[in-house]
């Protein structure tokens, strides 16, 4: 990892905060009520963010690792109801523009695309779970691909934590700190 170049998107969803916070109190009706749905919406409008400023003509491709019929089905729904609906920020015309209609499913399996995802999920999970002070053995070649576009506010940056508002200083002290890294870093070529 530390010689390829990649841009990387993760979402964590804090389950019992977003149970609380959204779920029970009905605090926002845009969202989906099931975590893994709000983490494909949050992961998604950071990729579409990232395909439209990069080349708005490419057509991003979803795969997920296949969980079975049921679960693969709920995923392409998820998929599927960006693509028309969009969300509270990002249009489903630029979902359209930037997302093949329909996601391909993977097996479970060694060296494919989803075992990276799969990496990327657990480290971002122990990093919460430490506090956001520990760095999981992987955690800075992944921090050095996390995506990240000007100010790194409001889907411009790729790892979403939600929801944030009682760890929110330590959220972006982390964002900042993945911009100050990126200045100094040598960029490779993708």
């Amino acid at each position: 990892m530390d010689n390829t170049a990649f841009t990387a998107f993760g979402a964590a969803i804090r389950k019992n905060a977003f149970e609380d916070e959204f779920v029970a109190a009905g605090l926002d009706p845009y969202l989906p009520t099931d975590p893994y749905a709000v983490a494909i919406l949050l992961l998604l409008e950071r990729y579409v963010d990232h395909l439209l400023v990069g080349d708005p003509r490419a057509m991003g491709r979803i795969t997920f690792e296949s969980q079975g019929p049921r679960e693969d089905a709920l995923h392409q729904l998820e998929l599927a109801r960006l693509l028309i609906d969009g969300t509270q920020w990002v249009r489903q015309s630029d979902f359209q523009q930037a997302i093949e209609p329909g996601a391909r499913f993977v097996p479970k399996q060694g060296s494919c695309p989803t075992e990276l995802a799969d990496m990327l999920a657990r480290d971002i999970y122990e990093w919460l779970k430490s506090g956001m002070t520990e760095q999981p053995g992987r955690w800075p070649a992944f921090e050095r691909g996390i995506y990240l576009r000007g100010d790194a506010q409001q889907g411009k940056f790729g790892l979403k934590v939600f929801p944030d508002s009682d760890i929110r200083s330590a959220v972006e002290s982390h964002r900042a700190h993945v911009a100050a890294e990126k200045l100094k870093a040598p960029r490779l070529r993708e």
